[in-house]
Formats: C-alpha cells, structure tokens, sequence
C-alpha cells in the first residue's frame, strides 16, 4: 500500500492541477458577470471532450511503457516516447480545427444569448493549446510509466500560478492591462500550456542525461507498426473517455438552453465535481502503471492486489467527498459567486452530485486498473450503453419533457455512472480472476 500510496499522490496532484486551471478560469470571469461563468464553462466543457479523445489515445502509454520497463527494455520506452509525441501532433490536427469549427457555428446550439458572445471567444482562442496540452501529456505518460511523477507536479504548480497572474491581469484588467474577459481568460491558459509542455520536455532530456540512458539520436521519424500498435490500443480508450466526458459536455450545452443562472449553477457544480473526480482519475492512472509493470514482470497476483488496493482507495475518498457534496454545497457555489438565484439552484444540484460520487471513483479507477491489464475495449463499451443510451436520455426528458430543469438533467447523468461503475466493477473482478487461475494453473505444472 505504501508503494502505491507514493505513486498515487503525485498524479493526483498533478491532475489537481490541471483541473485547477479550469476553475481559476471560471473563477476570474466570475468576478465580471455570471454569463462569463457559463461562457468559460461551456467552451472549457467543450475543449475538454475533445482533449480527452487525444488523452485517452495517449492513455496506452501508461501499459506499454511501464511493460517495457518492467521487462527492462529501455529502447522500447524511449520509441514509446518518440511515438507517442508523432501521434499527439497527428490528433492536434482534426481536433484543433473541429474545435475552431464549433467555435464559428456555436449560434446553432441554442445557446442563451447573452452567453453566446463570450463562449465564442473563449473557445476559438482556447482550441490552440491542444497540441501543447497532448505533447505535455506525452511527456508526463512517460515519466509517470517510469515512477517518476513529482517533476510534472512541480510544473503544473508554477503554470497555475502563471495563470493566476495572467487572469488578474487580462480579465479583472490590473497594472494598466484592459480587461478582456473571457477571451483574457483564454490567452492566460493557452500561454500556461505552452510552459508546461517546453518545461517538461526540458526536464526529460535533463533526466535522461542524468541517467545516462539518453539516446544517441532523438527521431521523431514515424514507425508504422508501433503507430498502428498506439491507435489500437488507444482508441478503445479514447473513444470511452470521450463518451464519459462527452456526456458531460452536451449536459453543459442542454443546461445553455436554460437560465444563465441554471447554466452558470451546473457549472460550478461540474467544476466541483470534476475537481474531486481527479483523485480517483490519478489513483486510476497510478493503478494502470502500477499493474501493467506487474503483468511486465509476469506477477499476477501482485497485478490483481494493486487493482483491488486502488479500487478501495477511490472509493473511499469519494465516500468522503459525497459527504462533502452534501454538506458544503451552498457555501461552495457562494465562493465563485454572490448570485442568490445560482446558489440555491446549486445547492439543490450538490445534493443529486453527492450521490454519484461513490460510483464516480470505482468506475474511474477500475478502467485504469483495466487499462493496465491491456483491456480498454470493455471500458469503450459499457460507458457507451451507460451514459449515452440510458443515462443522459433519461436526463433529457426528465429536464425538458417532465419540466424538472437541472436537477432532471443531473439525476440521468447520476443514474448513467451508477449503472457504469457497476458493469466496472464486474468487468474487473471477471479479469482478475482469470489472472489468478493463470497463476494457480503455472504453479500446478511446475
């Protein structure tokens, strides 16, 4: 447990991270008017499905470079890399432009009108830190395979705060700068990423050298069979993340539909909740290093045990974290805003998270943990019957059909994770003990 405890803590801190920057966004324009929260929310919603596509891509690192080191091929891990950075700029591509294509037809969405403007400029300027966003995460994969992870903490604190001093600056207007917005917002966050990514990918070839495990050529020339080995590994994975967040995108573009006091509540409560969710994402992160080094080292069981530990791990600080849901919710809307209309639809919308919460961390955890058996197919399939064919078109009609508003919406995406943690849940106990009779059967031949 200790050993998977100092894993753990770094990527979640990490993942604290890059979440945070979302919030001091939302936070700043907060400060302007309750439309720029939902403006930021919906383009930060909307940059985030699309980023998790290519996150989840990427996500196979974990497993095949932390196998490689476990079986202690060091070539392998640094033409893991050199592949890994190769596909980051080949998804940068489409997604970017489709992300420029919203952006320009976003009046089609049904968006109130007064938030419409702003999320328009948020969103087009945002969509070019993707390519920094996915090589950064190429690198921190990387290190994260290799059991180094307190680098990329180290970075993503000093891009906060680099992008603390950009927001004060550019959308409260400070020091003679003009306040821009929503739009400040977004210039503040795409220069953080570009840091993140140079900073990081300095510090690998600083530890590299150090090492002396530096290669003596750094290619970037593509190799096809490891590149086709990427995208059938990773797009199961990619597909599965981006339906779980994708369902909580179009949420956010169906809570537009409504008040901007509706909007700009589900936006801090998705914040909020997806501010917990980092904590399980990294012990899910740390679980699929952790495992696939295992199954590299052909220790099954010791596979299995780290799955089961990460599993009540997440749980258990999502139990806790529900209560906090339960608890705290109205004071946590009041900090990002002093609009009594948000605050008790927030309130209301904090009590529906709570419930959820539990199942969030078993199945975040449990996909990781499945993720570094080599299984991210099974993950693809039940967050799609999950969230998309139950969850969020119960939520729909009970929003809009049945007249609930928010809380409607809020109890179909509630009811999609319970019913996705569960299938996780089974999927890999299921997994786990066909590894350990794996094991029994090699022990009764020899």
């Amino acid at each position: 447990m200790i050993q998977l405890l100092k894993l753990v803590l770094p990527i979640i801190l990490s993942y604290l991270g890059i979440m945070i920057m979302g919030i001091v966004d939302v936070w700043y324009v907060g400060k302007v008017s309750v439309e720029g929260v939902g403006a930021v929310g919906i383009g930060s919603s909307i940059f985030g499905w699309f980023l998790v596509f290519g996150l989840g891509v990427l996500s196979c690192l974990e497993y095949l470079v932390s196998h490689a080191r476990g079986a202690g091929q060091v070539q392998m891990q640094h033409q893991l890399l050199f592949q890994g950075v190769l596909v980051s700029l080949l998804l940068s591509l489409p997604l970017t432009a489709g992300l420029i294509l919203i952006s320009k037809n976003m009046a089609h969405f049904g968006i109130h009108p007064a938030v419409l403007a702003q999320t328009q400029d948020y969103l087009s300027w945002v969509s070019w830190s993707m390519v920094f966003s996915l090589v950064f995460s190429v690198f921190r994969l990387y290190l994260t395979a290799l059991g180094v992870t307190t680098p990329a903490l180290v970075i993503l604190i000093g891009a906060n705060l680099f992008n603390v001093l950009g927001n004060h600056l550019l959308v409260l207007g400070r020091w003679g700068v003009p306040s821009f917005g929503s739009q400040g917002s977004a210039w503040a966050t795409l220069a953080s990423r570009f840091l993140m990514m140079l900073a990081l990918g300095v510090y690998i070839w600083i530890y590299e050298r150090r090492k002396r495990t530096l290669p003596r050529a750094w290619s970037l020339s593509p190799d096809f069979p490891m590149i086709k080995r990427l995208f059938k590994m990773g797009l199961p994975a990619g597909l599965q993340m981006t339906f779980e967040a994708g369902v909580f995108a179009l949420a956010t573009t169906l809570a537009g539909r409504l008040s901007p006091a509706d909007l700009a509540a589900h936006q801090i409560v998705l914040n909020t909740a997806s501010l917990t969710f980092m904590v399980p994402l990294g012990i899910g992160s740390a679980a699929a290093v952790a495992v696939g080094h295992s199954i590299g080292m052909k220790s099954h069981r010791e596979a299995v045990e780290m799955g089961w530990k990460s599993l009540k791990m997440g749980a258990g600080f999502m139990a806790f974290s529900s209560l906090l849901f339960f608890g705290l919710g109205e004071h946590v809307v009041r900090f990002f805003t002093s609009d009594s209309a948000v605050a008790e639809i927030g309130k209301q919308i904090f009590l529906i998270a709570g419930f959820f919460q539990i199942a969030d961390g078993i199945q975040t955890v449990g996909t990781g943990s499945l993720r570094g058996l080599g299984d991210t197919r099974s993950s693809m399939a039940i967050n799609l019957v999950g969230h998309w064919l139950i969850g969020l078109p119960v939520g729909g009609v009970l929003c809009f059909y049945f007249k609930k508003g928010l809380a409607g919406l809020w109890i179909g995406l509630s009811l999609g994770l319970i019913l996705v943690a569960l299938a996780i849940l089974v999927q890999w106990r299921r997994k786990s003990k066909a590894l350990l009779e794996v094991d029994h059967w090699s022990l009764l031949r020899s």
